[in-house]
């Protein structure tokens, strides 16, 4: 009986110890489980907050080293933090204004400093695509047989005198083989030297016949001058011309200004205010107008008055031509202002036209020469007593005896004008002539 109970004893004890052994490990179990999952939670607060706690000691660093200058600044200037703070918001914008003021300027002389070159390299580019030789091929002297000059000369030098008449040209033999024509109008000197050509080839003089051939060759030099007019726009390719202007164009192939022809001169400004126009963005139209037309004025002056701008106006205005255009032709001596791009890029084209070297061939030796038939033949009008030419001989200044008649005084600047017009030994232009005595009148 001992035996047993002792037996059944040591089972229970037995089974006591597992039964703990077994909490023990449920224990263990559940402590390192949650010893792991608070592990697990710590690594996630850990990672997460990174940047925010590394962004937050920089703005502490940053807000430390702003109060630091800011306490440096109010020990140097003796004022309060406060203060400081106002006088910097008070004074942000002046100093803000400044420096974007300075930028300006900077970046504004580089743009002009590029600008000027490729302006310059604009011009030079247009100069290079003026490929324009308009050479008026004429000869002063026109030689005939021994057997003709007195056919030619006629009765009492009748034949010559109608040539002359009907032309409005001088006609003179010279060394009795040569016929030589003179005229400050290069188109009427022409008519009158293919008139002669052509009363030669017929060997016929009679008055009749020189009436019609006269007659013949007008129309003929009519319709060439309409046609150079209409192939000079054409390879310009200038549109939306009325075609009544066609002649005056073509006149200006006969007319030159200080030896520069001055239809080659309109070419010329054309096509250097085409270039310059494009590159600005303008209208490469009216441009072209504009520097082509702005001396079309020159095609009739010689038979006006002699101001080539008045002429122009009242030509394009006649034949429809743009405002544009007729403030070019008006500013381009600057007798009005510019009031367009257009006007502004003409007058800097006929410059560049004008003054290149070698295209006007007036010397200063050749100028000399003129100035001083000027003054001799002035001077040989009774009541002058001294003639002074300036400006290059486009005035001229002249002093009368005190005892010349009011009426003579008046009268003697045309006098001096017309003399001059008609003299073959001057290169005639328009000049101003300024009479002086006791009292000063121009003409």
């Amino acid at each position: 009986m001992n035996l047993l109970t002792n037996a059944i004893s040591g089972e229970r004890i037995t089974l006591y110890v597992l039964v703990v052994i077994c909490l023990i490990g449920l224990i263990i179990t559940a402590i390192l489980m949650v010893v792991n999952y608070f592990k697990k939670k710590k690594k996630k607060i850990i990672i997460e907050p990174t940047t925010t706690k590394a962004l937050e000691h920089k703005s502490k660093t940053q807000l430390d080293e702003n109060e630091l200058r800011t306490k440096v600044l109010s020990d140097v200037s003796g004022m309060s933090e406060k203060e400081i703070q106002k006088y910097i918001e008070d004074h942000f914008d002046e100093y803000i204004t400044k420096d974007t003021i300075s930028k300006i300027e900077e970046v504004k002389e580089e743009s002009i400093s590029k600008i000027e070159e490729a302006a310059k390299a604009k011009i030079i580019d247009a100069m290079e695509d003026v490929v324009t030789d308009v050479i008026l091929q004429t000869k002063n002297d026109i030689e005939i047989d021994d057997d003709l000059v007195g056919r030619f000369i006629g009765k009492d030098g009748m034949n010559i005198k109608t040539i002359e008449k009907i032309t409005e040209c001088q006609v003179s033999i010279v060394d009795k083989k040569f016929i030589r024509v003179s005229s400050f109008n290069s188109l009427k000197k022409e008519i009158c030297t293919r008139l002669i050509h052509k009363l030669i080839k017929a060997k016929t003089f009679d008055r009749n016949r020189i009436e019609k051939n006269y007659q013949s060759i007008c129309k003929e030099l009519d319709e060439e001058l309409i046609n150079i007019g209409k192939k000079t726009l054409n390879d310009l390719e200038i549109t939306g011309i009325n075609q009544g202007i066609y002649k005056y164009i073509g006149r200006l192939y006969y007319r030159s200004s200080y030896s520069q022809n001055v239809l080659t001169h309109a070419i010329e400004c054309a096509k250097l205010a085409a270039s310059i126009a494009e590159s600005l963005s303008c209208d490469v139209q009216i441009a072209k107008q504009c520097a082509f037309f702005h001396d079309i004025g020159k095609s009739v002056d010689y038979e006006e008055d002699g101001n080539h701008v008045k002429s122009g106006v009242e030509l394009a205005k006649k034949y429809g031509l743009s405002k544009y255009v007729i403030n070019a032709i008006e500013s381009h001596h600057d007798e009005e202002e510019c009031k367009y791009i257009y006007s502004r890029i003409n007058k800097i084209v006929d410059k560049i036209s004008s003054s290149r070297p070698g295209v006007r061939l007036d010397s200063n030796e050749a100028l000399t020469i003129r100035s001083e038939e000027i003054e001799r033949l002035s001077k040989e009008i009774h009541g002058v007593k001294k003639a002074y030419v300036i400006r290059g001989g486009k005035e001229i200044i002249i002093i009368v005896d005190d005892s010349l008649s009011d009426d003579k005084f008046k009268k003697i600047g045309l006098k001096i004008k017309d003399i001059i017009k008609k003299n073959n030994n001057v290169n005639y232009m328009d000049i101003k002539v300024t009479v002086m005595k006791e009292q000063i009148y121009s003409v």
